[in-house]
């Protein structure tokens, strides 16, 4: 049993996780000399102590990571197994006993065979711990066909185990209860199955800022079942799924759906509902006045949340349901946050919910909305937290999905983690930090004393000083510190550092690390000083001040790290903040909402058109072309020295790429072809002086693309070759792309 919830409590009373072993033999084996791992490459990952087990008999061990054996020989092993499964192991010193894969079980669900010892694999929502395994029945709702994204009108079936019980459902969101509606035959899933309620004419904002959409959207088909007994007493867990089917006009394309499922009184009740202005809504003060505002357990709601990856269910869950953002509340397109608890029916979500990252077990999600970006274009905050997972500094996954709320279109939403406990022990392994969100030390978990601490050294001690710079060095990751103050500035973040700041460390460890989070108010100004920004000494509350720039200050006056500091940024202008880079991130972000815009606008009028998102994308990209050079310049302005980067020049205050300077280039007899005439494979040599991105793309003598390839160049001699194209005998030419120039060469195929 994997996710343990109060189900077999151990000596401490904790819900350990456990695993149970079985002697089929006739003989009392003892297993001294016997092991248990969850890892393939450490089968003697964890030993027994002296204990036997009888013939015919069985033993649970607890899975705690404790290694202890307490009294009545109650065992603990020295790992615990992830929710979304481990492979485990048993063996002796020279062979394995038994093995078996990982899967994936709901809370005190458990995994074993039926009968014991043999070889078929059950999943048993009763568990038997220490006694035989049988399956015993509970009730529960089942849907034929569970929830997804099809092309074509169907039917379900809904079906339970006790015949005594009866099945009642709902099509508005809203969980059944013994009026709902009765099951009695095959459900026909069309428009007659969405529901009627229209919940997109609620006022859920301040009269300024509510807009209602003239447009009927396509619904989605959302239902809720359980099972009754004869006097209406609930029997079963509720069962929640939705169908988007494209003959109804649903079709998303490449966007995940994420479908939200929650009671209308938890949404828009005026006492109860977090979604409207509400009994807390102040006409003179609409800032921070509102249900939408509140926060805590106290304002979280049950609801059901599902994701759709084309033909994959990537989860399906009931969760604790809350707004979030800050300002952004008021909108209609509300930023929200959702909360795995044990009571709801799980601890966690396990699943691969972001492409490129392999983590699995994921205790809380964010919403953030399209419309709390500064602009029209919608995507800041993504570009900015892709950049930022480049770097070296903690960084939080993100994707664009389309979300429905109680089956009714809501939007282009980024869902992406949360920094909190769960972040860190899911991520890092770490489960004993301090988390800060404020430079005043406001504490989200742990303590804050280390950091105030630091804080008063900072303002108590010249940091020019090497013997005060390196005691904070020694609380403080200060490759990860770089990298922060530079994306923050390269980005010209304007709801920063007083706003938005978050910073962690391991107890353990000990070392400070800051989180680039909220990037909505990004890449707006090019001409924006981000270093006047950081190195503000007003006593403004928003969006900086002395308080909140005293470490970026403290930090710059000490020569090792502002060397480091220069150093770090020239580096990063040629590669992950390079244009080629950073408009590669740019582009793909803009083709995969590219298909979604139109009803972005339709359903919330932001963007207000779709050549403003077009335009304002343009603006985006001249952002990331000219921001490097900029921010030379004003680094320049702020501390007084200049900063020399390939391509930049200065032109009358204004920094431009500068198409004619060669002496930092790769020179066209820096860069040859060998061995040239081929007959098949060539490697392309190149001679920098700089690191940069370098493209190659080989076109035939029609200017056909044959194949393209990206590469950074690193200092002094480099080497890219090319095996295997099958090229036919010709002419062909590579394009070699870097820092805005192009330098062709000819390449001869012979045969």
């Amino acid at each position: 049993m994997s996710s343990n919830y109060n189900f077999l409590l151990d000596y401490d009373g904790d819900g350990s996780d456990w695993i149970e072993l079985y002697n089929p033999t006739d003989e009392t084996i003892n297993l001294s000399s016997y092991f248990i791992s969850d890892n393939l490459e450490k089968p003697h990952k964890w030993s027994f102590p002296d204990v036997q087990i009888a013939p015919d008999s069985f033993l649970v061990i607890f899975a705690s990571g404790k290694d202890i054996v307490y009294p009545e020989n109650e065992i603990h092993t020295n790992f615990s197994i992830k929710a979304y499964g481990e492979d485990l192991l048993l063996s002796n010193s020279s062979q394995i006993i038994h093995q078996i894969e990982p899967f994936i079980l709901r809370q005190n669900q458990s995994y074993g065979f039926l009968p014991d010892g043999s070889d078929e694999a059950v999943i048993f929502d009763v568990a038997t711990p220490g006694a035989k395994n049988e399956l015993i029945l509970i009730e529960k709702v089942s849907f034929s066909i569970v929830g997804g994204i099809y092309d074509n009108n169907f039917e379900i079936e809904l079906s339970n185990v006790f015949s005594e019980n009866e099945i009642r459902y709902t099509i508005d969101g809203n969980m059944p209860n013994e009026n709902s509606l009765l099951y009695s035959d095959a459900l026909f899933l069309d428009e007659e199955m969405c529901s009627k309620t229209d919940i997109y004419k609620i006022q859920i904002s301040p009269p300024a800022w509510l807009y209602i959409p003239e447009k009927v959207f396509p619904k989605a088909i959302v239902i809720r079942a359980a099972a009754f007994d004869s006097i209406g007493v609930i029997q079963s867990r509720i069962v929640t799924n939705s169908y988007f089917i494209r003959d109804m006009e649903i079709d998303h394309l490449d966007l995940p759906i994420v479908s939200i499922t929650a009671d209308y009184n938890d949404l828009f009740d005026d006492s109860t509902g977090i979604f409207v202005p509400g009994i807390f809504f102040d006409e003179n003060y609409i800032g921070w006045a509102g249900n939408y505002f509140q926060k805590g357990e106290n304002w979280e709601k049950k609801s059901n949340v599902e994701m759709y990856d084309g033909n994959n269910c990537v989860f399906n869950e009931c969760t604790g349901l809350r707004t979030h953002g800050g300002m952004s509340r008021i909108i209609p397109q509300k930023g929200m946050k959702f909360y795995a608890r044990s009571e709801y029916g799980s601890a966690h979500i396990n699943a691969k919910i972001f492409e490129e990252s392999d983590l699995m077990t994921f205790d809380n999600l964010v919403l953030r909305p399209f419309c709390s970006a500064k602009s029209d274009f919608g995507a800041h905050d993504y570009v900015f937290l892709k950049i930022a997972s480049q770097l070296n500094c903690t960084s939080l996954n993100t994707r664009p999905v389309c979300v429905y709320l109680n089956g009714e279109y809501w939007g282009i939403y980024f869902l992406l983690e949360r920094v909190d406990d769960d972040f860190l022990n899911n991520n890092f392994g770490v489960d004993n930090a301090d988390i800060i969100e404020s430079w005043s030390g406001s504490i989200v978990s742990g303590d804050n004393e280390n950091f105030l601490q630091l804080y008063d050294f900072l303002l108590n001690n010249d940091l020019s000083d090497n013997s005060n710079y390196y005691y904070v060095a020694n609380q403080i990751n200060i490759s990860s510190v770089i990298d922060y103050y530079l994306l923050e500035i390269f980005s010209a973040n304007t709801d920063w550092p007083a706003n938005n700041m978050r910073c962690w460390r391991d107890k353990d460890d000990g070392k400070w690390e800051w989180v680039p989070m909220d990037g909505d108010a990004c890449f707006v100004d090019v001409d924006y000083n981000s270093f006047e920004h950081a190195t503000n000494l007003s006593d403004d509350l928003w969006p900086t001040n002395a308080s909140s720039t005293l470490l970026f200050r403290s930090l710059m006056s000490n020569e090792i790290f502002a060397y480091n500091f220069v150093q770090r940024f020239k580096g990063l202008s040629q590669n992950q903040f390079n244009y080629v880079n950073t408009s590669d991130i740019l582009s793909e972000i803009s083709d995969k909402m590219q298909p979604e815009i139109s009803a972005q606008v339709d359903r919330f009028n932001e963007p207000v058109s779709y050549e403003s998102w077009n335009d304002n994308y343009y603006i985006i990209d001249d952002y990331l072309d000219l921001r490097n050079c900029k921010m030379a310049q004003h680094f320049t302005d702020v501390f007084g020295y200049e900063i020399n980067l390939p391509g930049c020049q200065d032109n009358d205050d204004d920094i431009n790429m500068d198409d004619d300077d060669t002496d930092d280039d790769v020179k066209a007899n820096d860069l040859v072809l060998y061995p040239n005439p081929t007959q098949e494979s060539f490697c392309v040599y190149v001679k920098s002086d700089f690191l940069c991105s370098f493209k190659m793309i080989i076109l035939d003598v029609s200017g056909n693309v044959i194949t393209e390839r990206t590469e950074f160049l690193q200092l002094g001699d480099n080497q890219f070759c090319f095996d295997k194209l099958g090229l036919d005998a010709g002419i062909y030419f590579v394009n070699c792309h870097f820092l805005e120039k192009v330098v062709s060469e000819k390449l001869v195929v012979i045969r």
